[in-house]
C-alpha cells in the first residue's frame, strides 16, 4: 500500500490496554440497512463469509433505530451515551473510549474551515466533540488530519449537495486513490498491529449525499480493508448513524422514511470472547428494538468486561451483551423519526 499522506503515530507513543479486546469502530455517515445491501454488495458478500466462520461470531441488529434526526444526535447517543438537545443530563457519561487505559486513533473525513497543509500530521488532540472537551477520551487521542484537509480532495469547502465538498456528489478521490483507503492505512499499517490499536475510530462521509451513488466507491476499498482484519484478535463494529435523510426518498415513499430511522449496525467478536448465555443474548437482541444508546453500553462493556447491570451510566441504553427484552419507543428513549406507527412492528416480544 502507498501511504505518502498517512503517518501513523510512532508505536513507542501508543500506550496499550491489555485488559480488553481491540476495539475498531467503522462508521459510514448516512446508511441504511437496506442502502448497505444496495450500494456495498462486495461488503456484503464478505460479511456473509465472515458469518460462516467458526471462529468468529456476527450478529445483525436487523431492528437498530436511530434516536432522533440528525447525525449530532447520534453520534452523540453512540459515543457519549447521551444527547445534547434532549437530556439535561448530558455530559454526564464519558465517551465510551474512555474505558479503556490505552490510546485511541481516530480518523474523520472531514476537516471544516482547517484546510491547513501543517495540520497533516496526527497528533495529540482534543476530543473531535466540542461537548465533551472536559471528558477526552484518554490522555493520548491520535487523530488523523492529513487526507481530510488536503485542498486536492476538497476543492470547495462546502456543504452544498452537489458543488463541492463533503456533502457533494462529487467523488472523494485523492492522488488517485478513493480517499477512504488513507483512514484504513491509517489503521492497518503494520508499525501499530502487534498489538492492535486499543480503541480506534475510522468514520467515513461516503453515504452523506442525496443519491447514494458515492457510497458505491468505496465498495471495493471496504471489503478488502475488512478482509485484511484479524478478526479473531479484535472486536469490529460497522455501524452508520441514521440512513438517508438528505434526497427525496426518506420524504417522498414509505420505505425511504423507514430506511431513514434504520442504520446500518453490525458488531464482529471473536467466538473464544463470547460466553454462550452472551451469544444467546446478542441474537435475540438482532431481532429486539435497539439504539444508538444501546450499543455505547455494549461498547462500554466490551472495554471494561460485561457486568451484571447491562446499564452502567446512559439512561436508555441496555447492552446488548443481556437481552433488552421488549420496549416502548419512550423506553428505548426515541424521540423523533420513529419508523413506523407507535413502532408495533420493532417491539414484538
Amino acid at each position: 500500500m502507498r501511504r505518502s499522506l498517512v503517518q501513523p503515530p510512532d508505536p513507542a507513543t501508543l500506550q496499550y490496554d491489555h485488559s480488553h479486546l481491540p476495539l475498531l469502530v467503522i462508521g459510514i455517515d448516512t446508511v441504511s440497512r437496506a442502502a448497505a445491501w444496495r450500494k456495498l454488495p462486495l461488503t456484503m458478500e464478505v460479511l456473509g463469509k465472515v458469518d460462516r466462520r467458526p471462529d468468529v461470531n456476527l450478529y445483525q441488529f436487523m431492528r437498530y433505530h436511530t434516536v432522533g434526526f440528525a447525525t449530532v444526535e447520534n453520534t452523540k447517543a453512540l459515543f457519549v451515551g447521551s444527547i445534547p438537545r434532549y437530556e439535561s443530563f448530558y455530559n454526564r457519561c464519558p465517551h465510551f473510549a474512555a474505558a479503556s487505559k490505552g490510546s485511541f486513533l481516530w480518523s474523520y473525513q472531514m476537516c471544516g474551515q482547517d484546510r491547513v497543509e501543517d495540520l497533516y500530521t496526527p497528533t495529540l488532540s482534543e476530543d473531535w466533540f466540542q461537548y465533551v472537551r472536559t471528558k477526552r477520551p484518554t490522555k493520548d487521542m491520535f487523530e488523523n488530519r492529513r487526507p481530510w484537509c488536503s485542498a486536492q480532495l476538497w476543492p470547495k469547502l462546502t456543504t452544498g449537495a452537489y458543488s463541492g465538498g463533503p456533502y457533494s456528489i462529487t467523488p472523494r478521490c485523492l492522488d488517485g486513490r478513493v480517499a477512504d483507503t488513507y483512514g484504513f492505512d491509517y489503521y492497518l499499517d503494520p508499525e501499530h498491529q502487534s498489538p492492535p490499536p486499543p480503541v480506534a475510530v475510522l468514520w467515513s462521509l461516503a453515504g452523506h449525499e442525496a443519491t447514494e451513488a458515492v457510497l458505491s466507491s468505496i465498495d471495493q476499498a471496504l471489503a478488502s480493508f475488512i478482509s485484511e482484519l484479524e478478526l479473531t484478535r479484535i472486536a469490529v463494529l460497522l455501524v452508520s448513524d441514521h440512513g438517508n435523510h438528505i434526497g427525496m426518498y426518506p420524504y417522498t415513499t414509505a420505505g425511504g422514511w423507514v430506511e431513514m430511522s434504520n442504520p446500518l449496525s453490525v458488531l464482529i467478536l471473536p467466538a473464544q470472547n463470547v460466553t454462550g448465555a452472551q451469544d444467546e443474548a446478542l441474537r435475540r437482541n438482532e431481532q429486539r428494538l435497539t439504539t444508538h444508546y444501546d450499543m455505547y453500553e455494549t461498547l462500554v462493556d466490551l472495554i471494561q468486561g460485561v457486568q451484571g447491570d447491562n446499564q452502567t451510566c446512559s439512561e436508555y441504553g441496555r447492552s446488548l451483551f443481556q437481552d433488552v427484552g421488549a420496549r416502548t419507543v419512550v423506553e428505548a428513549g426515541i424521540k423523533s423519526g420513529c419508523m413506523c406507527e407507535e413502532c408495533e412492528l420493532f417491539t414484538h416480544p
